[in-house]
């Protein structure tokens, strides 16, 4: 029921104001409502609460349920969907299937055409090629002659996978070309992937994989580079063998994660 406007007149004995026995009627009845309204909404100790608590749509810049002077709340995001938002901007959201939080990660590949070997590779450190941003969601990283910068924050390493043929012994390694080092991790490790023997004898072939390290990017961004050591030169397939299947060729792919 909207809100009953009683009519006092514009003075004391104005005569077009409204009797005292209408005016008491309204008093009654907004009074009835606003009781109701706070029975269902304000809890006491034992007390359980009945009826429906209702917000406005909000967004993710305005949670509609909102927590503490920031912006960090919930709002409806669409049919079935409850929104997350810190900060003004969504980080998640309750859905039919459960809590779905986003992740803010960076998917770096080094795509070549079809029959494309991955190149030849020296007895040494070799720079692998990353051409393709396949997917990116961390604001500030980009990609740029085979090299990419981070923004500051904290980082995880889910996957960096580089293959190698024929070269004997080989690792790969996360480069910080910044700092001119090899990327150490929050408790001092140097970043670097699987000792793995592509044994040139048997013409071998595998991955180095990096995976599960935390790092942080400080004071502002960095820029890093995927570096591949490797025991013996290979030329043309060192770094990649073509399958030949008709689609493109895939080496070096970089999964890096923003977790804080």
């Amino acid at each position: 029921m909207a809100q009953q406007i009683i009519n006092n007149g514009s003075s004391a004995g104005d005569p077009t104001a409204e009797n005292i026995y209408t005016a008491f009627g309204k008093s009654k009845s907004n009074f009835a409502e606003l009781y109701n309204a706070i029975a269902t909404l304000v809890l006491k100790a034992g007390d359980v609460m009945t009826g429906v608590l209702q917000f406005a749509t909000g967004t993710a810049a305005a949670p509609s349920a909102k927590i503490g002077s920031d912006q960090k709340g919930f709002y409806h995001e669409g049919t079935n969907k409850l929104g997350v938002s810190v900060a003004g901007v969504k980080i998640g959201e309750f859905n039919s299937n459960g809590y779905a939080g986003l992740t803010n990660r960076i998917v770096l590949m080094d795509i070549k055409t079809n029959g494309t070997d991955g190149g030849s590779a020296i007895a040494g450190d070799n720079d692998r090629d990353l051409t393709t941003v396949v997917y990116n969601a961390i604001t500030g990283a980009s990609l740029a002659a085979n090299q990419f910068i981070l923004p500051v924050g904290r980082y995880y390493v889910k996957k960096i996978s580089c293959p190698a043929y024929s070269v004997d012994a080989h690792r790969a390694k996360l480069y910080n070309v910044t700092t001119s080092a090899i990327q150490t991790d929050i408790n001092s490790n140097q970043i670097i992937g699987s000792s793995e023997l592509a044994y040139s004898l048997y013409l071998g072939y595998n991955n180095s994989i990096i995976e599960g390290y935390y790092f942080d990017v400080l004071t502002s961004a960095k820029t890093f580079k995927i570096v591949h050591q490797t025991q013996t030169a290979s030329a043309t397939t060192g770094l990649g063998l073509a399958s030949y299947f008709t689609l493109p060729e895939i080496y070096t792919t970089v999964i890096i994660e923003k977790v804080g």
